[in-house]
């Protein structure tokens, strides 16, 4: 399969995001339209983003406490190394995070080679991971599922279906429990590391949950700020069905019906849960996040209460084998 190359732009990857992430442009403001074209792959390899180093120059480089003294302490040495890697075009954007000053020289520099230099109000640790996640979202392949992702007991939780099983209003009774809201309707996936995949909301639907009967609903104004998440690794998958559509699905009552979905070849796994009257799915799938938190513990409940009820056999077949030897 041949990569098909994304061409965008600073200003797209970053700057229309600059207050999320804290942004301040101080310099450069020229290079804002410079183009950034990296592979679309399925295989995370998007490492543009990093803390400046000499030895070392990715496209975007972030400051910390300690190198930002070292700047201003050796001022000599990182100018002339900084000169080298704008004149080659080898850095494309530069932050100084933790809302330190930037220095001047600095910004003549950015201004001189159209470089972008930005002053973070954000700590260097989260801007570092917030940039990750943005350039991956914008540079790597992505896919757009129809679903509801919510974070239920810090699991990343989709929940797919047919159209008008149920899928909002099950967001909305989760939410009302305390859970929170990555994307309604529409969930754009993209590969955040080489095992995970992570889904986002669509910047123009994102915070919002359509109900049929009452509409739009701003979930910010109804739950909380706290009540919305930007995006989200996918750790679970609620699949509803209805049962009455399904009537011949006949199964092992003690095995839960789990398989494997693959998105954007990572493999997740998958829960199918049945839709009929007076089913708490709400309660359900809680109960089926809990289930896979215990999985990923190593605990299986199924095989426990099998063992627990083999052992219990097996003591009543020893103690009648004693109670038939001594009569």
């Amino acid at each position: 399969m041949t990569d098909k190359t994304v061409i965008t732009s600073i200003a797209e990857v970053f700057h229309r995001k600059s207050e999320r992430l804290g942004l301040r442009i101080v310099a450069g403001e020229r290079g804002l339209s410079r183009e950034m074209a990296l592979l679309d792959s399925t295989i995370v390899n998007v490492n543009i983003v990093g803390y400046l180093d000499d030895q070392k120059s990715l496209a975007v480089q972030i400051t910390n406490p300690e190198i930002h003294k070292d700047l201003l302490s050796n001022e000599k040495k990182w100018k002339d190394s900084i000169t080298t890697l704008f004149k080659q075009k080898r850095i494309i954007v530069f932050i100084i995070a933790d809302d330190l000053p930037v220095p001047e020289w600095l910004v003549s520099l950015g201004d001189l080679h159209n470089i972008c230099v930005y002053q973070s109000s954000v700590s260097h640790s989260m801007l570092f991971e917030r940039l990750q996640h943005q350039t991956a979202r914008k540079l790597v392949k992505k896919t757009n599922l129809h679903g509801v992702l919510l974070s239920i007991k810090n699991v990343g939780t989709l929940v797919t279906g047919p159209s008008g099983i149920g899928k909002s209003e099950l967001a909305l009774d989760l939410l009302n429990r305390g859970h929170r809201l990555v994307a309604d309707d529409v969930v754009q996936v993209y590969r955040s590391s080489p095992y995970k995949v992570s889904g986002y909301c669509p910047e123009i639907l994102r915070g919002h949950l359509e109900i049929r009967g009452l509409g739009i609903l701003n979930v910010a104004s109804i739950f909380g700020n706290t009540s919305i998440l930007d995006t989200l690794p996918i750790d679970l998958i609620i699949r509803l069905e209805h049962k009455d559509l399904n009537p011949e699905v006949e199964h092992n009552r003690l095995i839960p019906r789990i398989r494997n979905f693959e998105i954007l070849s990572t493999s997740i796994p998958e829960v199918t849960l049945m839709v009929a009257p007076g089913r708490n799915l709400a309660t359900l799938t809680e109960a089926a996040v809990r289930t896979h938190i215990e999985y990923q513990f190593g605990k299986d409940p199924v095989r426990e209460f099998i063992e627990s009820q083999k052992k219990l056999i097996e003591r009543r077949d020893t103690l009648l084998s004693k109670y038939r030897k001594d009569s």
